[in-house]
Order: C-alpha cells, then structure tokens, then sequence
C-alpha cells in the first residue's frame, strides 16, 4: 500500500486547516492508521504548514506552502516547502531558546517524528509506522 498526496495551499491559516482535515480524513479511511497516529499526523501537518505560511512566506496570500505526503506500510515521509528564504534549524536547549516565541512549533514536531531535516525553505520528516506514535519527551 502506498497513498501518495501533493498539494499547494495559499497562505492562509484557513486555507492550511482545510488542506490538514482533508488528508486525515483520507488517510483514516485509506492508511489504517489508529486515533492517536492520527492526531499526531494533525498536530505535525498543522504546526509544520502553518510554520511555512507565518515565518517562510511571512503570511503573503500570494505565495503558497507546498505538501507532499507518502503513507507507505512501514514509513510516513513529509515534506513541506515555503515559498521564503529558508532557515537555519536550531533545537538546542538553552535559556534564550526556550523563552523566544519562536520555534516551539518545530520543536513539538521533532518530539512526534523518528527524523527531521531542514533544508532552506523545506522541512522534511519521516516517521516508521513499525512503532507506536508517542513524542520523545
């Protein structure tokens, strides 16, 4: 079983939420996956789009935060481009981390998920399906 989903959304927080309801909406019917995987997969869709259309595009309709999404038997490969400059990932834990209002999105995102690597504009995440989804807290 592979299900396979691209998409563009302008950005728009509800233009984001719609595109997130849509695709755990399929993949509970399609991708047997259980509640709590899919309330994770909400949470890091949710936090890693809207993340693309505040900080990537910095909320300009006219640009567009892109989607690809790959459920497979053992793997869950996401990978969500803005249209920005791009960023430096940075999740070491100190003092002046942890009391910016920044970034605490992505970092939620890298308890959920087995890898995460950002490149630029893209972050892109992998979670085997082999274990049960709990963040790494």
């Amino acid at each position: 079983m592979t299900y396979d989903y691209s998409c563009a959304v302008p950005s728009e927080i509800a233009s984001v939420c719609a595109a997130v309801h849509e695709q755990i909406a399929i993949m509970q019917e399609q991708c047997a996956l259980d509640s709590e995987q899919l309330m994770d997969l909400r949470l890091i869709l949710s936090e890693l789009m809207i993340n693309g259309c505040e900080h990537g595009n910095r909320n300009d309709h006219g640009k567009r935060v892109h989607l690809h999404l790959t459920v497979t038997d053992t793997l869950i490969h996401i990978r969500v481009r803005d249209e920005g400059s791009g960023f430096e990932l940075n999740l070491e834990k100190n003092a002046q981390n942890h009391l910016d209002c920044g970034g605490r999105g992505l970092r939620i995102v890298a308890k959920l998920v087995d890898e995460m690597d950002v490149k630029q504009n893209e972050v892109h995440c992998v979670l085997r399906r082999t274990r049960h989804f709990s963040p790494k807290w």
